[in-house]
């Protein structure tokens, strides 16, 4: 509801009253809450690292798997950043180039990758990569 004066020759001359209907921005507003839900939900639940990246290669969003991969405390420790300001520089410039051929096109669905750790050794991931595009 809007409550505005009605103004004539400069003053108030009474109100005009407008009713909207907000039942579908309320629908619409429910499910994407619930859809958010829904994502944060999955996102910590899941015990394999999972994150997103703009096109620039910065960290959108990473689950608690992945903050633990960063070594940083949060997830919001890694929005924003690149791989380059967690990671050693080799290891990070393999795990953009795998994310580049991504956003060229090349779908890896399943691959399994070495990546040498922070202590040296070698580790082993199976890993699936995929763009997410807009309309």
């Amino acid at each position: 509801m809007r409550i505005l004066p009605y103004r004539q020759r400069g003053k108030a001359n009474g109100v005009v009253l407008t009713l909207v209907d907000v039942g579908a921005l309320k629908a619409a507003e429910d499910a994407l809450f619930r859809e958010r839900y829904l994502l944060d939900s999955l996102m910590q639940s899941v015990p394999d690292p999972i994150y997103f990246k703009d096109a620039k290669g910065r960290f959108v969003r990473v689950n608690a798997a992945m903050t633990r991969q960063l070594g940083v405390p949060d997830a919001d420790a890694a929005v924003g950043k690149t791989t380059l300001d967690f990671l050693p520089e080799p290891v990070a410039r393999g795990l953009d180039h795998a994310d580049d051929l991504v956003l060229q096109g090349e779908i890896t669905p399943s691959q399994l990758e070495p990546r040498a750790q922070r202590d040296g050794a070698t580790s082993w991931f199976l890993t699936t990569r995929h763009p997410l595009r807009d309309k």
